[in-house]
């Protein structure tokens, strides 16, 4: 449920924004996210986090690696996600 909720939150209306895929394991839900070329990843981190709170779908920690660039988010979860 969280990761389908997560998905519908940080899908890009335009696909060729950036790529996202979640994934949900027995502790965390991981969103990795691949920003385009030319973008600041450190700056898409923080909007996606901000977004993901503003969603009401708790407080998650933003990870960036610049190259390739890649962004990951976690969230730590009490239960199995779904």
């Amino acid at each position: 449920m969280l990761a389908a909720a997560v998905t519908a939150a940080l899908a890009p209306a335009d696909t060729g924004r950036y790529r996202l895929a979640v994934t949900p394991t027995p502790m965390h839900v991981l969103a990795t996210v691949t920003p385009p070329v030319g973008s600041d990843p450190v700056r898409l981190a923080e909007v996606l986090r901000e977004l993901l709170t503003l969603r009401g779908l708790g407080r998650w920690r933003a990870f960036v690696r610049l190259r390739p660039a890649e962004i990951l988010l976690i969230r730590r979860v009490e239960v199995a996600p779904d």
